[in-house]
């Protein structure tokens, strides 16, 4: 084999050895430890899962770890990657009796002291750091990634920088009471890159004091599935020819359904048939049941609980729509662009960043049921306009929200925090 000479003034044999070690090091496989301290299994680990699936195993040694059990265990063992699972008292299933205890507390101190919030989070997640630390020792972890956002997993970060070892926090939600200036200039010592999941969510945490110069916008990908419409009727009676909107998504304040249960009740009279599909549970199911009944359409809303099947139901309805109040980036929207129907939605977050007003869906103001009402009458009178909207939807999701540039731009950005850039 031909090699290249040493430069003048180097000898052969060193400049061989220098050159050998650095190619090894530049190709040397990395280990990221990834963290997950969500309870439930919502949109931070479909995000993780899906990266998993597609990354770069021979540059990356992946292994994950979980604060909660939840069916992503399973299914990232069944990738042959290992899992590790901590035990957290704040971040504990949601009805665990000590984790509501200090949540009260953890809320006392947001709203009357905020200064104290870097002690109380010492204090309770000193157990769980420990353990981290000892994982990133034990697996000769190179890069943690943690996973949801830097109010939550601030403890993480020093559990790494005790190890020695860069991190790179995602920031997926517009969520941070507990969040100081002074925690934000330690984030900004502390981890090496942010990632956030829109431009809205990019400004937001900018506001909170991260050097937006640290915060690059990858938006999340979304695996296109198989969406074959179920048929409404076997699975809910809802008659066949019947207009049916759906909504995906926890049943909480903040993704408005409320603001869907009034729009369908002011267009019941102009359709008599029209139903309501709401996909997810949650705290307010009981609220919105009674509102539905106040509203006397209880008969045409249909409350499905959480489905492993949603995408599938979506397909089958005639419209998808995302009235929330607050969405940092908008999951389902891409998802329901993929499954094939037109997409109402709020202009809130990250959404406008996703859809087109009139090109590839419709947006509307956001608190406004009168204008999701009149923007679902054309949904339902113009042919047309749908087919329009459901053809560049699905280009705009394909080209703008596939997975392999997800990975090249997220692997873009753990390469230079391995090589000690932002």
């Amino acid at each position: 084999m031909r090699t290249s000479k040493p430069p003048v003034g180097i000898n052969r044999s060193q400049y061989l050895a220098e050159t050998c070690n650095g190619f090894s090091m530049e190709h040397q496989q990395k280990t990221i430890l990834f963290l997950e301290t969500g309870t439930q299994g919502g949109g931070s680990f479909v995000s993780l899962y899906q990266y998993l699936v597609a990354m770069d195993r021979t540059r990356y040694r992946p292994v994950v770890c979980f604060l909660n059990r939840t069916l992503f265990i399973e299914k990232i063992e069944a990738l042959g990657i290992p899992v590790v699972l901590l035990k957290d008292p704040l971040y504990a299933p949601a009805r665990d009796p000590l984790r509501l205890c200090l949540r009260v507390v953890q809320c006392g101190i947001e709203r009357i002291l905020p200064v104290l919030r870097p002690l109380f989070d010492r204090m309770v997640h000193w157990k769980t750091a420990r353990g981290l630390a000892a994982l990133i020792r034990d697996e000769q972890a190179d890069l943690l990634v943690t996973n949801v956002q830097i109010d939550r997993d601030g403890f993480a970060v020093s559990a790494a920088q005790a190890q020695q070892v860069p991190v790179v926090s995602h920031l997926r939600s517009n969520s941070g009471k507990g969040f100081t200036a002074s925690a934000a200039r330690k984030a900004n010592e502390q981890v090496a890159a942010f990632i956030a999941n829109s431009g809205a969510t990019r400004i937001w945490w900018s506001g909170k004091g991260l050097d937006p110069g640290k915060v690059t916008v990858v938006h999340n990908a979304v695996q296109a599935h198989s969406s074959d419409p179920v048929d409404l009727e076997s699975e809910f009676g809802i008659p066949r020819g019947a207009p049916v909107v759906c909504c995906m998504g926890r049943l909480i304040p903040i993704k408005g359904q409320d603001l869907l249960i009034e729009a369908v009740a002011a267009l019941s009279e102009r359709f008599p048939a029209l139903h309501l599909l709401l996909i997810g549970d949650g705290k307010e199911q009981k609220r919105l049941q009674k509102q539905a009944c106040a509203c006397q359409i209880q008969d045409r809303v249909v409350f499905a609980g959480w489905r492993q099947n949603a995408l599938n139901l979506a397909a089958a309805s005639s419209v998808l729509v995302v009235p929330s109040r607050e969405e940092p980036f908008g999951r389902v929207v891409v998802e329901g662009m993929l499954a094939g129907v037109p997409v109402v939605a709020a202009r809130v977050g990250g959404i406008p960043e996703i859809l087109t007003d009139h090109v590839d869906g419709l947006l509307i103001e956001p608190d406004d049921s009168r204008a999701l009402a009149a923007a679902l009458s054309r949904i339902f009178t113009d042919s047309g306009l749908v087919d329009r909207l459901v053809d560049a939807a699905s280009q705009t999701a394909e080209t703008k929200f596939g997975i392999p540039a997800y990975v090249e731009r997220v692997e873009a950005i753990y390469r230079r925090a391995l090589e000690g850039g932002a």
